[in-house]
C-alpha cells in the first residue's frame, strides 16, 4: 500500500482498521481536545520552546535530551532514567497562612487548598496544593532567632531562602554543616508588612514524623510559623514536558490526496511534511503515558497498552515507590519488565527526590540518564538540570562514581561554604565530574501551555485524593492492626513449617495449615508472599520464630 502513497512518513504503521470514522481515532481526537494536547497545541509548544532556547541557551535542550532518548531506543534497546530534585517538609503543628489569612497546621493541609505564596519579585500570589508528602527523615532542625527563639522547625533535606550576595535556597543540613549564622527572611508582624531580614541559625534535634506539600508556584514559597518564608518544590514540570516532547510527532496522519490513515510512532525526530499529510491526532495520553500513584499490576497494564517508543512516567516516584515498598515490589517489577520486555523499545522516567534511594542493582543496571534540577529562576519563570550519564564499561562496578564524584566536587569547591555556593558554582564543579553530559533549561509548561498544565494538575490531585482516601485512618482505622496480624500470621506459618518438615521430613501444605486455622488456603498464600520480615537481623528473626513455636506448643 506505501507505493501508492507519495512521501510516505518513515516510522509509521498502516492498518485497514485505520479510518476516519473508526472509534480508535474518533476516541483519541476527543481525549486530545478534553486533555488540551491537540496537534495545534503540540505545534505551538514545540515553537515556544525554540523561542525559550533563543533567549536562554544551554549546552543541551530538551529536543537534545528527546532525540538522544528517541535514537537509544531506535537502536532495540529501552532506556530508564530519573528526574531529581529535593523537597523537604515540617514536623506536626507547624503553621501555613491560607490564602484567606486564617493559619492552618500543616497536617491538616488538604488538596486544593489555596496558600500564600511570596514570590522573588515580592508580589504574593494564591497557590494550589497539588500534592501531599509525609515521612520520617534522618534529622530535624529548629531554626533559631539570635536570642534563640525558635521561628520554625524543618526536616534535614528542607530548603532555607538564604540571603547572602545572591537570593539562594539551600537545604537546611547544608547549613547546619557550616556551623554559622546566616540571613533569611520574613514578614515583620504580618503580610501587609515589610520583609524583614533575620540572623538565624540551627539546632539539630531527633527525628520524627513530617508533613509537607506541593504548590503550583514559580517560587514555591510559603509562610509558616512567625511569618517565616520557607520553600517546597516540585519536579513534574521537566517529566511532563519531555514526555510531550518525545511525542510531538507521534499520532495518526492521513494523507490529502488519497485519504489514507498511518500511525506515526514517537521516534520520529522530524516534522511530516504538512502539505502532504494532515495530522489528526497527538499519541499522548494522561491516562497511559503517566502513573499517578498506580498499584503494581495497573503500572504494568499501562506500560504495555503504549506503542513501542513511547515515553512512561511515575510522577511522583518516591511517594509512589515508597507507598508500595519500592525495595522490593515496583523496583523488582521495573527489573522484571526491563528483561522481559525491552523488545518494546520505551522510555521509563522517574521522579523522585534522592538518586541514593533506589537500590544499588537497579540504579547501575538500569538507570541510563540522571537529571539533577538543581536550581529555579522564578524571575524568568525556568529551571536549571544537570545531565549525567552512566560508563557503559561493564567491568565498573560504580558507573557513576558517586564516591569518586563526591570527592572531587568538595575537593573543587574545598574554599566555597556549602551554604554559600552559587549556582554557577555549582555547574562549573559539575563539569569536571565523571559521567557530566551538559546543562539543560527548563521553561514552565504552566507559561507555554497553559491548558495542558491545567489537565495535568487535575490528574494529580484527583489521584492524590484517591490515595489520600484509601490511606486515611478514617476510611480503615484497624488497618495498622491487620497489618501487624497477617506479618505475625506470615511468620508463624513459615515457622511452622519448617519445624514441622525438621520433625517428620514432610512439608505442611497450604491446604492443611488452612484445615488446621479455618483460613481459606488462598488468604495464606497471599499473607505468606509478603517476605519483608527476611530483611530482619537474623539473629532477631529466629529468637522471634523460636518464641512463638514455644508458645503454640512446637
Amino acid at each position: 500500500m506505501s507505493e501508492n502513497i507519495p512521501n510516505f512518513p518513515d516510522n509509521a504503521v498502516q492498518s485497514k482498521e485505520f479510518t476516519i470514522d473508526s472509534p480508535l481515532i474518533q476516541e483519541q481526537i476527543k481525549k486530545n481536545e478534553k486533555q488540551g494536547v491537540t496537534p495545534e497545541a503540540v505545534n505551538k509548544l514545540v515553537k515556544q520552546l525554540e523561542e525559550f532556547y533563543k533567549v536562554h541557551p544551554s549546552s543541551l535542550n530538551l529536543f537534545d535530551l528527546s532525540n538522544l532518548i528517541s535514537s537509544r531506543l531506535a537502536s532495540d534497546r529501552d532506556l530508564y532514567a530519573v528526574v531529581e530534585g529535593v523537597r523537604g517538609c515540617q514536623p506536626k503543628d507547624s503553621r501555613v497562612l491560607m490564602a484567606n489569612g486564617s493559619w492552618k497546621e500543616i497536617q491538616n493541609v488538604k488538596l486544593g487548598d489555596l496558600i500564600l505564596s511570596p514570590q522573588k519579585n515580592g508580589s504574593l500570589i494564591l497557590a494550589k496544593v497539588i500534592n501531599l508528602f509525609k515521612f520520617k527523615p534522618k534529622n530535624i532542625f529548629e531554626v533559631c532567632d539570635s536570642n534563640n527563639k525558635i521561628l520554625y522547625r524543618c526536616s534535614d533535606n528542607h530548603k532555607i531562602p538564604v540571603l547572602d550576595k545572591y537570593l539562594l535556597d539551600i537545604e537546611a543540613n547544608n547549613l547546619f554543616d557550616l556551623k554559622k549564622d546566616f540571613i533569611t527572611f520574613g514578614f515583620n508582624k504580618d503580610v501587609n508588612g515589610d520583609y524583614v531580614k533575620l540572623k538565624v541559625h540551627l539546632r539539630k534535634k531527633d527525628p520524627q514524623i513530617v508533613y509537607g506539600f506541593e504548590l503550583d508556584s514559580p517560587s514555591h514559597w510559603y509562610i509558616t510559623d512567625n511569618y517565616m518564608i520557607t520553600k517546597n518544590s516540585g519536579k513534574s514540570n521537566l517529566l511532563l514536558l519531555l514526555c510531550l516532547l518525545m511525542c510531538r510527532n507521534a499520532g495518526f496522519y492521513r494523507h490529502r490526496k488519497t485519504g489514507h490513515i498511518v500511525k506515526v510512532l514517537p521516534k520520529r525526530q522530524m516534522p511530516i511534511n504538512d502539505a502532504v499529510w494532515e495530522r489528526l491526532t497527538v499519541n499522548f495520553d494522561f491516562d497511559f503515558n503517566l502513573s499517578f500513584m498506580d498499584q503494581v499490576d495497573t503500572l504494568q497494564k499501562k506500560f504495555n497498552s503504549l506503542d513501542r517508543y513511547h515515553p512512561f512516567g511515575i510522577d511522583e516516584g518516591s511517594k509512589n515507590l515508597h507507598k508500595q515498598n519500592w525495595q522490593s515490589k515496583v523496583q523488582f517489577k521495573l527489573v522484571l519488565m526491563s528483561d522481559a520486555e525491552r523488545y518494546q523499545n520505551k522510555a521509563f522516567f522517574i521522579c523522585i527526590p534522592n538518586f541514593k534511594e533506589l537500590n544499588s542493582v537497579f540504579r547501575n543496571d538500569r538507570i541510563f540518564i540522571r537529571i539533577y534540577i538543581y536550581v529555579r529562576n522564578t524571575t524568568e519563570d525556568y529551571a536549571s538540570a544537570i545531565i549525567s550519564m552512566k560508563d557503559p564499561s561493564r567491568w565498573n562496578i560504580d558507573p557513576w562514581f558517586l564516591e569518586e564524584n563526591m570527592r572531587l566536587f568538595e575537593h573543587i569547591l574545598k574554599n566555597k561554604p556549602t551554604a554559600m555556593r552559587t549556582p554557577n558554582d555549582i555547574i562549573k564543579a559539575e563539569r569536571k565530574l565523571k559521567g557530566f553530559v551538559g546543562e539543560l533549561n527548563i521553561p514552565s509548561l504552566k507559561t507555554l501551555a497553559p491548558k495542558i498544565w491545567e489537565t495535568y494538575l487535575k490528574y494529580k490531585i484527583e489521584n492524590a485524593k484517591k490515595e489520600a482516601t484509601e490511606n486515611s485512618d478514617e476510611a480503615n482505622p484497624d488497618k495498622e492492626k491487620i497489618k501487624e496480624l497477617e506479618f505475625a500470621i506470615n511468620k508463624l506459618i513459615r515457622a511452622a513449617r519448617i519445624k514441622i518438615h525438621s520433625l517428620t521430613g514432610k512439608q505442611l501444605t497450604f491446604q492443611e495449615i488452612s484445615e488446621i486455622t479455618g483460613l481459606k488456603s488462598n488468604a495464606i498464600r497471599e499473607i505468606v508472599k509478603d517476605t519483608s520480615w527476611l530483611n530482619e537481623d537474623e539473629s532477631t528473626a529466629k529468637v522471634a520464630i523460636n518464641e512463638k513455636l514455644k508458645n503454640v506448643g512446637l
